[in-house]
């Protein structure tokens, strides 16, 4: 069972009681749902336990270190729903990570809905998790440490933050 892993910021989701049948806010899909050329940028993981990989894909390309809420999505229920899930080489500097990266593609309103929808229920399963600044600066030291990342393919003032603290 694959899961997709996405950034999104928890206090968008939870301006209204999403888990009590409220209507989801404006801001938490404007925020959280922007897309670019009609796609999603999510990463691919096989299970939880590769979580950090995803992670680490998604914050070594910050200019800076925050605190990050992810959600965890079930790929198979995604692609049942009719979302397009298509494989492309993802923005990262942690060239092995490249490839775990897929776009939820053709996306209309209704499937922003249904991503909503989705967004919903992995609150509601305990599928959205915290990764502080902390967790995130031992992440990026450990990959930087194991040389699966290189420091100088970070961006400048990230690296500044790291080699700072």
């Amino acid at each position: 069972m694959s899961l997709l892993v996405r950034k999104i910021e928890r206090s968008k989701w939870v301006q209204n009681d999403i888990l009590n049948g409220q209507e989801v806010s404006a801001d938490a899909i404007t925020n959280c749902m922007k897309t670019s050329g009609n796609t999603l940028s999510v990463w691919q993981i096989a299970d939880e336990s590769n979580l950090e990989e995803a992670v680490l894909a998604i914050a070594s390309n910050f200019k800076s270190l925050d605190a990050i809420d992810i959600a965890l999505f079930d790929e198979f229920n995604l692609g049942q729903a009719g979302l397009q899930i298509v494989a492309t080489p993802g923005i990262t500097p942690v060239a092995r990570l490249k490839s775990a990266h897929r776009n939820l593609a053709g996306l209309t309103y209704r499937a922003l809905g249904i991503m909503a929808s989705f967004t919903i229920e992995c609150f509601k399963r305990g599928k959205v998790l915290r990764f502080t600044k902390g967790q995130l600066r031992k992440l990026l030291r450990n990959a930087i440490q194991a040389q699966a990342l290189s420091i100088t393919d970070l961006q400048e003032s990230l690296r500044l933050e790291l080699s700072n603290e």
